[in-house]
C-alpha cells in the first residue's frame, strides 16, 4: 500500500525558491568561469564582492588581494574623477562602454574597457 505525503504549500514554495536560487548560482558560476574578460560584482562603495580568474590573469593581482580592496583604488588617479562621475550614473542608467587605466600588480597601468549595470 502506497502512502502519499502532502506538504503544506509554503514548504513546497520554499523548495521551489531554493531550487531557483541554486540554478541561478550555477548559471552565475558558469558565466564567471567561462568568460575570458574580467567580470566582477562590485558593491556600491566600490568593494569587490566577486571576481573571475581573468582579473588575476590580466592584472596580476591575486583574488584575495582584489577582494580586500576597492575597485576604485586601482583606477589611475588622473581617471578617477571621470570614473566616479560615470559610476554615479548607475543609480539611473546602465553604463555602456567606458575606458580607464587600471593598475597592475607590477605598478604598470593597462587600459580596460568597462560596461556596468546596477
Amino acid at each position: 500500500m502506497a502512502t502519499a505525503v502532502l506538504e503544506p504549500s509554503g514548504l513546497v514554495r520554499l523548495r521551489e525558491l531554493t531550487e531557483e536560487l541554486n540554478n541561478e548560482e550555477t548559471d552565475l558560476h558558469f558565466f564567471f568561469t567561462m568568460s575570458p574578460d574580467p567580470m566582477a560584482i562590485v558593491s556600491a562603495d566600490g568593494s569587490f564582492y566577486r571576481i573571475n580568474h581573468s582579473w588575476q590573469k590580466i592584472l596580476g593581482w591575486t583574488e584575495e588581494e582584489l577582494l580586500e580592496r576597492s575597485w576604485l583604488s586601482l583606477v589611475h588617479p588622473d581617471d578617477l574623477q571621470v570614473v566616479r562621475q560615470i559610476v554615479g550614473h548607475l543609480t539611473t542608467d546602465d553604463v555602456d562602454r567606458f575606458y580607464c587605466r587600471v593598475q597592475c600588480r607590477d605598478r604598470r597601468y593597462r587600459v580596460l574597457e568597462f560596461s556596468a549595470s546596477q
